[in-house]
């Protein structure tokens, strides 16, 4: 009995120790899967993340592109990837409405406890170019906030005029932007011309409505509702001007800037300018007038009358110290010895009056003469010089120069250029 007791003791040991053991790799296994498990989550989280950040990156990037400052741009981040679309919408209506999507986002008050802590003066207004608020900060949050006043305009249904000067603008774009020569200005059924028509019939429509707001609509941020053209829509009329001028004088302009200028064409270049210049002239006035234009045309119109005189001057000169060198190429008083050695030292107002069109044979629009011992630089145009003469001489002197005048002398100021 005893012996069968033992033996059935040992063999229940035996099977408690079984289960035990099997326990055990069963505990082992369950552990093993839970790691495997763990793993696995830990690996899919790590992804997950990895691919949060890169569209976190790829969002930043985007808000960048739309020149989103490096403050607002962590601010925005700091929001979500929400907020952060939603911004990108709004940049995207600032932009199609002229506006800064910077303005979206203004600075509150704890800004300048931000300023504090980060070594800037309180007072100053902005903080310094390059500086960019932390991401990291805890409470960025607090240091931005829309603005509602930018917000709440964003969205408005624009007015007729400010679609027609939106179309007027797309049109305008592409002619600067298009590759057109002197045979596109010269063909009525080119793109170029057909552009140029639907820019004119624009223009007209907004001098309509121009004409029907003077008195009723006042001026809004310093423009007038009441102006066919704003200085950005002038700067790039004037820009058409110069590119299609610019051919007529085997020139070639890239965007309104004449191109590959060299040595012996800066005077040529610059009566191109002018050329240009005269016929926006013009065109404001056939227009009906423009404030923000003529003040456009009549900046553009000194700097080249002024760039016109230093040419000159620079052409002189530059004879002297080289001779028929370069831009001393253009220096053409003629020779008064069949040697060729002795240069005729200036011409009289009465030898230029006396030659057809005011101007010797061998010269060219850009050349350079001396009149009347000054240098001036012949363009074709009618300069008229309403100071000159004397009080016994009332009529004004018209010359197809421009004289560089380095003294000033009111004699030799123009008051005013034609055709």
């Amino acid at each position: 009995m005893g012996f069968n007791l033992m033996a059935a003791l040992g063999g229940a040991g035996r099977a408690v120790s079984q289960n035990i053991e099997e326990g055990r790799l069963q505990m082992d296994k369950i552990e093993l899967m839970d790691a495997e498990a763990a793993t696995r989550e830990r690996l899919a989280q790590s992804a997950a993340d990895k691919e949060t950040r890169k569209e976190n990156k790829k969002l930043a990037e985007r808000l960048k592109g739309m020149n989103f400052d490096d403050g607002r741009v962590a601010f925005i981040m700091s929001q979500g990837s929400g907020f952060a679309e939603s911004m990108l919408e709004h940049a995207s209506q600032a932009y199609a409405n002229g506006k800064d999507p910077n303005t979206i986002l203004k600075h509150t008050d704890s800004i300048d406890e931000f300023k504090t802590v980060s070594g800037v003066k309180p007072n100053e207004s902005s903080l310094p170019e390059g500086f960019a608020i932390d991401p990291e900060i805890p409470d960025i949050s607090k240091y931005f906030d829309l603005d509602t006043s930018v917000t709440s305009t964003l969205y408005a249904e624009p007015s007729e005029k400010q679609t027609l000067v939106q179309m007027r603008k797309d049109v305008v774009q592409k002619l600067i932007e298009g590759d057109y020569t002197e045979e596109d200005f010269n063909n009525p059924q080119s793109e170029w011309s057909i552009l140029t028509k639907k820019k004119i019939a624009y223009t007209e429509s907004i001098k309509e409505l121009a004409e029907a707001q003077k008195g009723i609509v006042p001026p809004e941020d310093g423009d007038d509702d009441a102006d066919i053209f704003s200085r950005s829509d002038a700067r790039n009329e004037l820009k058409l001007y110069v590119d299609q001028v610019a051919p007529t004088y085997k020139l070639t302009s890239l965007e309104g800037s004449i191109q590959d200028i060299e040595a012996g064409t800066q005077g040529k270049a610059g009566v191109a300018r002018l050329d240009a210049n005269i016929t926006f002239k013009n065109a404001i006035k056939k227009a009906g007038g423009s404030i923000a234009a003529s003040s456009v045309q009549e900046s553009d119109y000194e700097g080249t009358i002024k760039n016109l005189q230093n040419t000159a001057i620079t052409t002189a000169y530059t004879f002297l110290s080289t001779g028929d060198e370069g831009i001393g190429s253009r220096y053409k008083m003629p020779f008064t010895d069949t040697a060729k050695t002795i240069r005729k030292e200036t011409y009289t107002f009465n030898e230029i009056a006396a030659m057809k069109g005011g101007r010797p044979n061998n010269v060219q629009p850009g050349d350079v003469i001396m009149i009347n011992n000054k240098i001036a630089i012949y363009t074709g145009f009618n300069h008229t010089y309403g100071n000159y003469g004397t009080a016994d001489v009332s009529d004004p002197m018209v010359l197809p120069y421009i004289f560089a005048n380095y003294d000033n002398d009111v004699e030799f100021t123009i008051t005013d250029t034609t055709r």
